[in-house]
């Protein structure tokens, strides 16, 4: 009978015990480790691979309440799928008997000194700056602030992160063949570098005082690029030559509120000899969203020579040799696109001889186009310009203007009263 009751005994006390093994399984009641997974949304066209996580990577993760853990730094495995696992530097748990979902979000690429003081108010609240000079790819890279959010997660699920860029991303390609020399830097003015972001909701808030960013230039045929936080600013550009000639270009409008994970296209044009500000737009046209890979962009307008707005100047001039049309600016309009003042400035690096033989020479044309109905317009006969005379008498397929000493001229054309003006500056 002692036998029997024992049996019984221990029978209960095995049910309790397999009880306790199925509960342990529940992952959430118990605290057991939070699994993570980074989905690769699209690439980073900031990284010198151009591509997604690469093996390695490391990317800081923070868990809101009630685990609150914040910038545990997790390190991207192996790329499958689209997806990678990470494996954390210290584990995440649930907390034991957890019922509240969680909110989870991470961010690359992975700074340790991003993690907040204990007690801090806002934890999930992370301080960034964009780099000042973003000329180095490694600099533009870290500028790129990346997030993800997953929110309100259940407890015992797993968190995948799929991340998207934070702040904004400005294209300038720039047209410097009317003026001597190659570009050395172009610099975006009048932006605020430092801010943070809510990890939460992504919303970027910016401070401090605007400055200027150096921008990357991946090749000749690429274009100028930088990074900067979303905020509502008027910015300016400024291009630098390799003479130390500068010109900047102010926005023609209101400010624009620049937008997260928005690239904004533009295309400039610096006219020939003209230092001053000139206008530069940002169109709607000209914006894309910044979801994929960006290696051909579309601006609104292309940055050369518009054969259609423009007089221009083609000779010996400014170091070019019949080659490069330097572009008119017009200062005062009339009846036909074509109609009103038109100005450049031009270097002539040779005058003509005594008789008139030799030296630098220029045509103005129509149209950059040598067959146009307005072709181009020179002096009849071909002799050196006397200063400021305002000759007339111009006309289509006449000989070469020549200045009469090397130097800078600035030459005016009235169209269609036929005065032509070639002063030295």
């Amino acid at each position: 009978m002692k036998k029997i009751l024992f049996a019984v005994a221990f029978a209960a006390l095995l049910a309790v015990s397999c009880n306790k093994e199925q509960t342990s399984s529940v992952v959430g009641s118990q605290g057991g480790p939070v699994k993570f997974t980074a989905e690769l949304k699209y690439s980073f066209d900031t990284r010198a691979t151009a591509t997604a996580f690469q093996n390695g990577d490391e990317i800081g993760i923070f868990a809101g309440t009630p685990i609150a853990r914040y910038n545990v730094k997790g390190t991207v495995g192996t790329v499958s799928e689209g997806s990678a696992p990470v494996e954390l530097a210290s584990p995440i748990n649930w907390q034991a008997g957890q019922t509240a979902a969680t909110t989870f979000a991470a961010y690359f690429p992975y700074l340790s000194a991003k993690t907040p003081e204990a007690g801090a108010s806002t934890p999930m609240v992370l301080p960034w700056a964009v780099k000042a000079d973003q000329r180095q790819l490694a600099d533009l890279d870290e500028s790129d602030l990346r997030v993800a959010v997953a929110a309100n997660v259940a407890v015992d699920s797993p968190v995948a992160f799929s991340f998207t860029h934070a702040f904004s991303k400005i294209n300038i390609l720039v047209n410097s063949s009317a003026v001597p020399g190659t570009v050395e830097k172009v610099e975006v003015l009048g932006t605020k570098r430092e801010g943070s972001v809510d990890l939460t909701t992504k919303a970027v808030s910016v401070s401090g005082d605007a400055s200027a960013i150096i921008t990357n230039h991946v090749s000749a045929s690429s274009p100028f690029e930088a990074i900067f936080l979303p905020q509502t600013a008027a910015p300016q550009i400024k291009v630098t030559m390799d003479n130390q000639t500068s010109y900047t270009f102010t926005m023609d409008g209101s400010a624009i509120a620049f937008e997260a994970g928005k690239i904004y296209n533009t295309a400039i044009l610096i006219p020939a000899g003209d230092a001053q500000q000139h206008s530069v737009t940002f169109s709607v046209g000209a914006i894309t969203d910044w979801t994929n890979d960006n290696t051909s962009v579309t601006y609104t307008g292309d940055p050369t020579v518009d054969a259609g707005q423009f007089w221009s100047v083609i000779g010996t001039v400014n170091g070019s040799s019949w080659n490069v049309d330097y572009p008119m600016t017009q200062t005062t309009t009339g009846t036909n696109p074509e109609d009103g003042t038109w100005e450049a400035t031009i270097t002539v690096a040779a005058g003509p001889d005594n008789l008139g033989n030799g030296g630098d020479e220029f045509k103005l044309r129509w149209a950059g186009d040598w067959n146009s109905g307005v072709v181009s317009v020179g002096m009849d006969p071909g002799w050196w310009y006397v200063d400021g005379t305002g000759l007339q008498g111009w006309q289509a397929n006449a000989s070469n203007i020549r200045c009469k000493e090397a130097g800078t001229y600035k030459v005016t054309l009235y169209y269609p009263s036929c005065l032509l003006d070639v002063v030295k500056q």
